[in-house]
């Protein structure tokens, strides 16, 4: 798993150094970095494998593609960041018992992951607690989520700028457009994806019967729309909307022969 750096975190970092919030900046990245990481290793224990985490001013982007799995292990998935902050905070404040003297460091790590996994918490998209809410169904409640998402970064972007607080007025605006530039993604299916839209030619994956839905939904190509032969069968042939539509109705374990 790659760790890549946002253009807008080298500013964030170079304009904290400026307001003398360097060391507070580089405490908060770390609890960022622990918080994201934390999802990746729980995606990976269903089977999911996170191959880049973008660290960014308001957070970091991963992308898991785990939409189809269960709604309690999206769950799970989500709370794990925060719960990784907090039993890392729990350490750092045993580490500060033993070490008093470390305290300005140690307190302000303590303080980074504790507001890294309370914030997190908070029912507004995009933070894990409004991903939580985004989970439902309901279209209405979604919308509802997205609207006051915005309202929220809005007023705490006007209110940072009155007490000119620089600082908060960038990353309340870093929220504002990681709201919008996700908002698909609270309308969208089980499926980040759309068959549908892809262009170019036909990906062909040769596949046993006795392989799971899920195996091979880990082959679908994202550019290029992918068609399965499942050669000890008769070279029957079924299509990623085919996995996709198994998927939404059966468990990830579930065999391609018992779907044929």
């Amino acid at each position: 798993m790659r760790i890549a750096f946002h253009t807008l975190l080298l500013l964030a970092i170079a304009f904290s150094v400026w307001l003398g919030l360097g060391m507070y900046m580089l405490m908060a990245v770390a609890a960022v970095l622990i918080h994201e990481s934390a999802h990746a290793i729980t995606a990976n224990r269903f089977g999911i494998r996170a191959k880049k985490i973008t660290l960014m001013p308001f957070g970091a982007q991963i992308n898991i593609d785990c939409n189809f799995l269960p709604r309690k292990s999206q769950v799970t998935i989500l709370l794990a960041g925060s719960f990784a902050n907090m039993m890392v905070g729990l350490l750092a404040a045993s580490v500060l018992w033993l070490f008093p003297q470390a305290f300005e460091i140690v307190g302000l790590f303590i303080f980074a992951n504790v507001s890294v996994a309370v914030l997190n918490l908070l029912p507004f998209y995009p933070l894990d607690g409004g991903k939580v809410i985004a989970l439902s169904n309901n279209k209405a409640i979604k919308k509802v989520l997205f609207i006051m998402s915005n309202a929220i970064f809005i007023v705490l972007f006007v209110g940072a700028l009155a007490i000119q607080s620089w600082l908060l007025c960038f990353l309340s605006a870093c929220m504002l457009l990681s709201i919008n530039t996700e908002a698909k993604n609270l309308y969208v299916s089980k499926f980040y994806k759309t068959s549908g839209s892809k262009k170019g030619s036909v990906r062909t994956v040769a596949i046993q019967s006795s392989a799971t839905l899920f195996e091979a939904f880990r082959q679908i190509s994202h550019r290029q729309y992918t068609q399965f032969i499942v050669t000890d069968k008769g070279n029957h042939t079924i299509y990623e909307t085919d996995i996709e539509k198994h998927l939404t109705n059966n468990e990830l374990d579930t065999r391609i022969v018992d779907i044929l």
